[in-house]
């Protein structure tokens, strides 16, 4: 958990392959190697947007903008649709969008509001 948590902070701050990186160290350490090794490869051959697809296909949880983006071609309709069914799903690590910096764009939009206030503690 620690290297998947490390993986996100360093996309945040735009380490991208020590981001990389830590990623698939969480990944050996499941017992995935070739998925680690699928995740270096994406990398390499194409940057963080293919990092990122290659996560979001592994169903890695990691429910980033960019990876939402980057698996939606930058659409903002359909980033907030995959948001919406995520949510609908119970994509535990969904409550990360409260925080995560990635987002900052989306925090005006009332559906992204909405999304958001499912993850706030009952009144």
């Amino acid at each position: 958990m620690a290297h998947s948590f490390l993986s996100r902070v360093y996309v945040w701050t735009g380490d991208h392959a020590t981001a990389v990186e830590e990623r698939a160290k969480a990944m050996e350490l499941e017992g995935r190697p070739e998925d680690a090794k699928l995740l270096r490869d994406s990398f390499a051959a194409g940057g963080l947007n293919a990092f990122l697809r290659e996560s979001a296909r592994q169903g890695s949880g990691f429910a980033s903008l960019a990876a939402l983006t980057a698996e939606s071609d930058g659409d903002k309709e359909t980033v907030i649709k995959k948001l919406t069914e995520r949510a609908e799903g119970g994509n535990y690590w969904l409550f990360l969008i409260k925080i995560d910096p990635g987002f900052d764009p989306l925090r005006g939009d009332p559906r992204f509001q909405e999304i958001v206030k499912k993850f706030d503690p009952p009144q």
